[in-house]
């Protein structure tokens, strides 16, 4: 979709944003922050593949780290696999399929790519200082390489304490995009939702250092973050503001129907640390508002099964900012199903498992995770449904291993 495009979209929804935007009359306890985020500092390295496609960068870690970040930068939307990743002993400490497990992503991705390590909540120690290597393949599509392809490698570091049942801290941007910045009423259901989300995490030992920002400039139907070819957008506005997990608020978001999230869409798990294409998750108020528009927290004889989907819409929309946040400090979903069948769980060890749709909805603990894929609706019930609040001491102690989160 060219810009010129999107900007007359743009303008015709802020026309019409009173249309179909609303809110359900909640109060925010929002507690935004006051200062900015204190921006990541990160080294960068530049590297060229060889004739068949194939790369070793090396980097170092200073003594006293206790996790890094890296992103893979390249041109022209290159793909990447990352074959390994040792230490300065030579041992291998992740490879392709370890990291695919950790955190849902396909071996072969479009560059950005993002690695935070340690991804593992048993690795509670300083890591060994000294230089790491770093191997992967550029490719031109997912099956055939790409030689001699100049690509950054970029290196954010940080030395919290490794006590991981200390409370931590991370910045949150919300970002009010286009026509979302014009609506009262809306802006006051996104603060409430943000309110609720800031209360699962400070439950588990994370405080969200939430601001709300509002871009009327911005488009009001966004690009799909996970598509790097949508004109560096994520990267111009991560680059306005760094070090901070960035969610954008539009309308909607470009070609939704084509993916399966059904109200978000994240860059990468883990987010990448530095401005990039992917630095962002977006989310669509018109989906999470219903086909009224409104915030309701009940339904009465006006609404349907279209225009409310769920009893308390606004609390939907604080598990969807939950689930969004986890995704890009480096969580995985508790589980994924292929129809009625669970093929793939997370390798976090506390977290609860089940076999199949109706094991999963019978167990609370199961679906109230803030990493399950979706909302389940209880059954016999067709808008209650088991709130995704739940975060588990692995869980959490993942996040504050991100290199974004400081321990406090």
């Amino acid at each position: 979709m060219s810009m010129l495009y999107r900007g007359a979209l743009a303008l015709i929804l802020v026309l019409n944003s009173s249309f179909f935007i609303g809110c359900g009359g909640d109060n925010s306890d929002l507690e935004e922050r006051t200062s900015e985020p204190q921006v990541q500092a990160f080294s960068t390295y530049s590297y060229t593949s060889d004739s068949n496609g194939s790369a070793t960068a090396s980097f170092p870690i200073p003594a006293g780290t206790s996790s890094f970040n890296l992103t893979i930068l390249g041109y022209s939307n290159i793909y990447i696999t990352v074959l390994e990743l040792r230490d300065p002993s030579g041992n291998l400490v992740e490879n392709s399929s370890s990291l695919s497990r950790k955190t849902g992503n396909d071996i072969t991705v479009k560059a950005p790519v993002a690695i935070n390590f340690p991804l593992d909540p048993d690795l509670t120690s300083q890591i060994p200082s000294g230089t790491y290597t770093l191997s992967l393949l550029t490719k031109k599509s997912l099956s055939s390489t790409k030689p001699n392809i100049p690509f950054s490698l970029n290196v954010a570091v940080k030395a919290d304490p490794i006590d991981y049942t200390k409370d931590a801290y991370v910045d949150v941007n919300a970002i009010l995009s286009g026509a979302v910045a014009s609506d009262v009423k809306n802006k006051e259901s996104i603060r409430v939702a943000l309110a609720k989300a800031q209360d699962f995490y400070r439950d588990w030992g994370i405080d969200l250092g939430i601001k709300v920002i509002e871009r009327k400039d911005q488009l009001s139907i966004l690009p799909s973050p996970l598509d790097s070819n949508s004109n560096y957008y994520y990267e111009q506005l991560s680059s306005e503001y760094p070090g901070a997990v960035n969610l954008v608020f539009g309308v909607d978001i470009e070609d939704r129907d084509t993916l399966e999230n059904r109200f978000a869409e994240g860059g990468y798990t883990p987010i990448p640390s530095i401005p990039s294409a992917k630095s962002a998750v977006a989310l669509s108020v018109r989906r999470l508002a219903g086909s009224d528009g409104l915030f309701d927290s009940d339904d009465d004889a006006d609404d349907n099964f279209t225009s409310q989907i769920y009893e308390d819409e606004t609390l939907q929309m604080a598990t969807v900012i939950a689930h969004e946040i986890g995704h890009a400090l480096g969580l995985k979903h508790t589980v994924d199903l292929a129809g009625e069948k669970v093929i793939d769980s997370d390798t976090i060890l506390d977290t609860e498992t089940c076999v199949d749709f109706d094991n999963c909805r019978a167990r609370e603990e199961v679906v109230e995770n803030i990493m399950f894929p979706f909302t389940m609706k209880k059954r016999g019930s067709y808008r209650e449904f088991w709130a995704r609040t739940n975060i588990t001491a692995q869980q959490s102690t993942v996040m504050k291993q991100n290199v974004l989160v400081k321990v406090k």
